[in-house]
């Protein structure tokens, strides 16, 4: 498994096309984009951990509109976000936190998809045939979106949120943040990858992500987690 994301941790769809998550030759992820509002947060900077095994992005808000007025200045709040790979698993955190006097009312919302293109397509190589895409299904906080292969074998993406968003489609979810000056909030996300229903479930974010850390400087950091140019 291994993830291309760019320097916001997003994957887009736009550009090369070669951003996602990837699992056993396959790309499990083909979209995951963070919004606040409905606008793309600044980026104010990014890493990645020297081992290859933590990406960490610093972002703030732009001029976030309501009624054609500023509602929200730009710089009001701070997104801290950090993602790492571990065993068939995307782990990500973000931390909100207001710098403001005044409560701040807003959304953050994601997109996500996947298109469950092979390494070859990814490369520019054109199929004639593709297997069939399943119906998404939404249970409670947890999105999955399945296609069956013309091997004949199931991969599934599933998307899970917590706390639970206030909106949740098959696209997209919504989160309220309500907060007071100097709180903040947390929003864990962890996306899952099953071949045929392989999945012994997962564990929770400090615990993987320490577990991810060991293992990596074990094996010498082959784990693949690298923003995009």
């Amino acid at each position: 498994m291994f993830a291309v994301f760019d320097r916001y941790g997003d994957v887009e769809t736009t550009g090369l096309g070669e951003e996602g998550i990837f699992y056993q030759g396959t790309r499990f992820l083909s979209e995951l984009a963070l919004f606040l509002g409905n606008s793309r947060p600044l980026l104010l900077s990014s890493t990645v951990r020297e081992d290859n095994s933590l990406f960490t992005a610093d972002l703030t808000n732009v001029d976030l509109l309501e009624n054609q007025q500023v509602h929200i200045p730009r710089g009001t709040l701070h997104i801290t976000r950090s993602k790492f790979l571990y065993q068939h698993a995307c782990y990500e955190k973000l931390k909100i936190c207001v710098y403001s006097l005044q409560p701040i009312k807003t959304t953050l919302g994601l997109k996500f998809n996947a298109d469950y293109a092979d390494i070859f397509e990814v490369r520019g190589i054109r199929r004639t045939r593709r297997g069939q895409t399943a119906a998404p299904v939404i249970d409670g906080s947890i999105v999955t979106l399945a296609y069956q292969g013309l091997d004949g074998v199931r991969r599934c993406t599933k998307i899970a949120f917590t706390p639970t968003p206030q909106r949740i489609t098959s696209r997209d979810c919504r989160f309220d943040i309500n907060l007071a000056s100097h709180e903040e909030m947390v929003i864990e996300v962890v996306v899952t990858f099953e071949l045929q229903g392989n999945s012994n479930g997962t564990i929770a974010y400090d615990r993987a992500l320490a577990s991810s850390i060991d293992e990596t400087r074990i094996a010498g950091g082959d784990l693949c987690l690298r923003p995009s140019n």
